[in-house]
């Protein structure tokens, strides 16, 4: 039931005790929009019945449709409280006012990364953001329990090439990642382009993506094992 149904996977972003690169803000956000991006696509990987999980709510481009009190099938009425709870389009908001004001001043990385962060969609969400403050990790929560090591090891791999893919931003729906947001006079033409982006998004444009860090070949077989995984 509930959380212990799901296979989390944090992947180091922050982490200095951890191993690998340290992505800045930008990086940070580029990941994130790519992730809104794919957000259906990766649900179509994972099992039916997690789609909607509350657990690992989705995020919307259109913003939150449930709250976490709302049973399956009764979702939908309801915006969730607080109101920025699952709420991507106002964390990106808010990510670009932040950006082109009070960041400006801030002399180091880690504060713009503090400051940007503090107010997130929630822990709950498909791709919880939250965690990047408490254990300097991105953690997808997406993929369903399982008991099998192949599918438990396809989807670490698949989260960790998700990062390493997005964090440039020239992959991600936003044409330049991060920038296309940040450096926009306005947010709302961003948002208006990562909402169609989600919508259209496609497998081939997920396997695309990975295949910048995997290779092709890899990239296609990795998303068709969890795909077939899904259907067990």
């Amino acid at each position: 039931r509930g959380a212990a149904a799901m296979l989390h996977c944090h992947v180091n972003v922050r982490s200095s005790e951890g191993g690998g690169e340290l992505l800045c803000a930008r990086e940070l956000l580029s990941v994130f929009c790519a992730w809104l991006q794919f957000e259906h696509v990766a649900a179509s990987l994972a099992r039916s019945w997690v789609r909607r999980d509350r657990w690992c709510a989705p995020l919307y481009a259109t913003g939150p449709e449930f709250s976490f009190s709302d049973k399956p099938w009764a979702q939908g009425g309801h915006r969730p409280l607080p109101p920025h709870l699952l709420d991507a389009p106002a964390f990106l908001r808010r990510a670009h006012t932040l950006w082109r004001g009070e960041c400006c001043a801030l002399a180091s990385e880690e504060e713009r990364v503090q400051r940007l962060f503090a107010v997130t969609p929630g822990r709950l969400a498909s791709l919880n953001v939250e965690a990047v403050l408490k254990t300097g990790t991105y953690e997808f929560r997406r993929h369903h329990a399982t008991t099998c090591g192949d599918a438990a090891r396809n989807w670490c791999l698949f989260c960790v090439a998700f990062v390493e893919a997005a964090r440039p931003g020239d992959g991600a729906c936003l044409g330049r990642g991060a920038e296309a947001l940040l450096d926009a006079q306005s947010p709302e033409q961003a948002l208006t382009r990562l909402r169609e982006a989600q919508l259209l998004a496609t497998r081939e444009g997920l396997v695309a993506l990975l295949a910048r860090v995997l290779g092709e070949g890899e990239a296609r077989a990795l998303v068709e094992a969890m795909a077939a995984e899904s259907c067990v």
